[in-house]
């Protein structure tokens, strides 16, 4: 009867064996079978894009502030649906901010200040430096939704940028237009400029 009973417990170990097994190969089957998921045209650039600034060595500390505070994904998912124009300040703009905003640079308001260095829609140095030479100040609306300012500035090539409509010690310039081509990404522009522009009401 023992012997019997033994048999009988050591079928039932088996067969539960046999099944963790089973699940155990088929969820790693499954696990195989799912292929990676694709990355959307905006992910592609924006990662493209993204390699050829860290090449310049010139905007390390835009690239570890735009790190930071997580905005990849979102940006990825922005270009899809609509180009945009990004304003990046070089390192030594961001050294030339007074401590009491540097310090400031975390969390809400340091996601704040890069959305307000990307601006709806594509636009091109050439565009930008021929509407430089016009006596008119040009506004765009930014992924934060405030709007930044390019100020008239006939006879010079440098093109003036600032957060409000007349110039000031927060206004700075675009040093270096179309990093990395104009035509390379459909979906990113990208200019380099000497200032951090501050968005009003953001840092007390």
């Amino acid at each position: 009867m023992k012997s019997t009973q033994r048999a009988i417990s050591r079928s039932i170990l088996s067969i539960v064996l046999l099944a963790v097994v089973l699940l155990a190969c088929a969820h790693r089957s499954d696990a195989k079978a799912k292929p990676p998921p694709k990355l959307g045209p905006g992910r592609r650039e924006l990662n493209g894009i993204t390699k050829r600034i860290q090449g310049a060595r010139k905007f390390n500390v835009f690239l570890i502030h735009f790190k930071k505070t997580n905005l990849d994904p979102f940006i990825a998912r922005y270009a899809d649906r609509q180009p945009l124009t990004f304003l990046m300040p070089r390192d030594e703009a961001f050294s030339a901010l007074p401590s009491t905003i540097r310090s400031q640079l975390s969390g809400k308001k340091l996601v704040q200040l890069m959305q307000y260095h990307m601006i709806m829609e594509k636009w091109g140095i050439d565009f930008l430096s021929s509407a430089n030479q016009q006596k008119v100040v040009r506004a765009f609306r930014t992924v934060l939704g405030m709007y930044i300012y390019f100020l008239p500035n006939p006879g010079m090539k440098l093109v003036k940028v600032n957060s409000v409509r007349f110039e000031n010690a927060n206004m700075g310039f675009i040093i270096s237009g179309d990093i990395g081509g104009k035509n390379t990404y459909p979906r990113f522009i990208t200019h380099g400029i000497n200032k951090v522009i501050i968005p009003p009401g953001v840092f007390k």
